[in-house]
């Protein structure tokens, strides 16, 4: 299945901003030490810049609704930054 193009550009300009915050610099996660999950969720940051809070204010992830990011989600969503913005223009 071929995404639509508007999506793809999405895809192409979320990359893009995230490679210019990331430009090379290591991540560190908090990795739980104890037992195996099919599904985790960890905490990552580059220095103290955390990176899921980072995704959410520039409308680039969804928060959970109940989680720690669901006020600076919403404020993403009323801003239209991201995701919930016009889609980005494509060259043709």
């Amino acid at each position: 299945m071929q995404l639509p193009r508007h999506r793809l550009a999405v895809r192409a300009a979320c990359r893009t901003a995230f490679r210019a915050l990331l430009r090379g610099r290591a991540v560190i996660c908090a990795l739980p030490q104890s037992g195996e999950a099919k599904q985790l969720a960890v905490a990552c940051r580059i220095g103290t810049e955390n990176l899921g809070a980072w995704l959410v204010e520039n409308g680039w992830a969804r928060a959970a609704g109940d989680g720690p990011y669901a006020e600076a989600g919403r404020k993403a969503e009323e801003s239209g930054k991201g995701i919930f913005g016009p889609p980005p223009r494509t060259l043709e």
